[in-house]
């Protein structure tokens, strides 16, 4: 079974756009890595760039020690989309709907990471502000 079949659901995926012109710098690094200040605050704002993408989310839950006699449950959010599908990390998926437009999950969810497979790739998701 390919990857694809796998995909009923939808995501609206926005981007962090500069409303005076093209994309805006997300989080700038000087030469050590530390970020910088966005240049013009108050000018960026999310705009959509794929209003229905193909996508497959779902959850596992993870426990993690946290003291020597504690443990917190985790919920970890991970999503396929389509190999052509352009993503990056300073993206965020805004919603997830299913094929008929019934809200599976709200956003925002932000973009850990992205990994290519074969015929798909995979999003380590975590929720934002």
């Amino acid at each position: 079974m390919s990857a694809r079949s796998r995909m009923t659901m939808r995501a609206r995926v926005q981007q962090l756009t500069d409303t005076a012109g093209g994309p805006g710098p997300l989080a700038p690094v000087d030469d050590w890595g530390n970020p910088e200040p966005v240049p013009t605050p108050g000018l960026l704002q999310w705009e959509t760039k794929l209003d229905a993408l193909p996508c497959w989310l779902w959850t596992t839950i993870e426990n993690e020690l946290v003291g020597p006699n504690e443990t917190k449950v985790v919920e970890r959010m991970r999503m396929i989309v389509p190999r052509t599908a352009d993503l990056l990390e300073k993206d965020r998926i805004w919603d997830v709907t299913d094929r008929l437009g019934k809200m599976i999950r709200p956003g925002p969810l932000g973009i850990r990471s992205v990994v290519n497979h074969r015929d798909h790739q995979e999003l380590d998701l975590v929720e934002v502000a």
